[in-house]
């Protein structure tokens, strides 16, 4: 978001920045086109109405802009524009036999598509949407690849998660104002493609996005509601088989409401650590993920989006199924890889029944803490982000609850003291990992106490530092 800001900033000294603050909506002649390649994924939001540019329809959009051609016979009558030539990056042709043969190669240019490009290049229009490549996936500073195509700027950030790792870089403002700041300070962020030019958000057009970035309809079902207001003051919007939700002011973005939890009913016991290939152990909740789920989990969000195991597979009305905190995994019988794994349609439930205050203020005697890191494993350059949900005995959230979280680092313990929950039972702590003067490479632990009324609890919990 900081680079986006500073090129509203250098380049609409006559006003443009409220002109796209406007938020243009998606022109018909584009809409379908827009929908079929990915939408606010790839091309954002839309920076202008439709427009005239030398008699042709054209319409800009943050990550590159359309034109419309309707005299076309063959193939889409609406055509991404190539770079302006400023923004171009040409390298020599690869030799023939230097093309590897996994890689997806294209002999007009003479460069590939390899590696995670490749998987975002394929899923959403390929050449024909991007143009072919002009060079080879090039390294842009110490976590990101950049790859330059006759229509588009990719960018691979390893910071960010698997599913928003790649990103298109702002080439439709260049496009819409020739006189914008160099691309050099653009730093690609999951909600970045989401944003307006003043930076705000539209929470609907997020919790949509959210969706169709984390498997669409094939993991949360269809959508039974438009965006609406929950009794907690959320922006929600209800699918077949989840709740998604984006808390007022939250920065962390759009997740599931714990309906898992709900359906579950009952905690179950920790279970043995698997020493299996295919598992992975959550030492917070005490229990495995494999196999199947375990795909299928990591490919949709992992726990920042399903929340942590609460039990193991096991057999439940003739179907093998898994717990989370946020949603119940299914396995159909007689399938054989991840393509038999879906949710419970537990958004559905939800919407049938007559759902309670998803928050308490006064918590019932006992409290359940659960955190985690969002980098397991971080960097020493890294801003780690620690998480906090706090539930009472009922397993509902904790509102207003205090939360204190002390590191022991290389000069003692450090205590911070994090903001009181929301009504989702959640807060967090933002901090560089450097602030921790940890000494030497290895686990950072800390302990994360929680006090509601007169009731508090703690838990012990840490993440590595390579």
């Amino acid at each position: 978001m900081r680079g986006w800001m500073l090129l509203c900033a250098s380049a609409f000294a006559l006003g443009a920045c409220g002109q796209r603050a406007a938020r243009s909506a998606v022109a018909p002649a584009f809409a379908d086109y827009y929908a079929a390649h990915g939408g606010m994924r790839t091309l954002g939001t839309a920076l202008s109405a439709a427009l005239m540019v030398d008699g042709t329809e054209t319409q800009y959009f943050l990550g590159g802009c359309l034109q419309h051609f309707p005299g076309l016979e063959v193939g889409s009558t609406v055509i991404p524009c190539v770079l302006p030539s400023e923004l171009r990056l040409e390298q020599p042709p690869l030799p023939a036999d230097a093309m590897p043969e996994s890689a997806l190669g294209f002999a007009e240019t003479g460069h590939t598509v390899q590696f995670a490009f490749r998987e975002f290049f394929t899923a959403h229009g390929g050449a024909s949407f991007f143009g072919y490549p002009l060079t080879e996936a090039l390294v842009r500073n110490e976590t990101q690849l950049v790859q330059y195509f006759e229509r588009s700027i990719l960018v691979w950030d390893s910071r960010l998660p698997t599913q928003e790792a790649v990103q298109c870089l702002p080439v439709g403002s260049f496009a819409f104002d020739r006189s914008q700041a160099p691309l050099q300070d653009f730093q690609p962020v999951p909600d970045a493609v989401l944003a307006g030019a003043d930076g705000a958000v539209d929470s609907a057009d997020e919790l949509t996005a959210f969706a169709e970035a984390h498997g669409g309809s094939a993991v949360f079902g269809a959508r039974l509601s438009g965006r609406r207001t929950a009794a907690d003051g959320a922006q929600e919007m209800v699918y077949e088989n989840g709740i998604l939700v984006m808390a007022n002011g939250s920065s962390g973005g759009a997740t599931l409401r714990p309906l898992g939890r709900a359906a579950l009913g009952q905690s179950v016991p920790p279970a043995q650590q698997l020493a299996l290939p295919g598992v992975q152990f959550f030492p917070e909740t005490g229990h495995n993920v494999r196999d199947a789920f375990l795909e299928f989990f990591a490919r949709h969000g992992g726990r920042e989006l399903f929340g942590l195991p609460l039990s193991e597979m096991h057999i439940e009305g003739g179907m093998l199924v898994q717990y989370f905190e946020n949603a119940v995994l299914t396995f159909r019988p007689g399938a054989v890889n991840v393509q038999g794994v879906a949710l419970r349609d537990l958004g559905r439930s939800a919407l049938n029944a007559a759902p309670a205050s998803t928050a308490t203020a006064e918590p019932a005697a006992g409290l359940t803490l659960h955190t985690w890191a969002r980098f397991p494993i971080a960097r020493a350059d890294d801003e780690q982000e620690i998480f906090v949900i706090v539930l009472n005995r009922d397993q509902r959230p904790v509102e207003q609850a205090l939360v204190t979280l002390q590191f022991v680092t290389a000069e003692g313990p450090a205590v911070f003291v994090l903001p009181a929950t929301g009504a989702d039972g959640r807060t967090g702590l933002l901090l560089p990992v450097a602030a921790l003067k940890a000494t030497e490479r290895g686990a950072v632990a800390y302990t994360v106490l929680a006090r509601a009324g007169q009731t508090e609890t703690e838990v012990r919990s840490s993440f590595n530092v390579q």
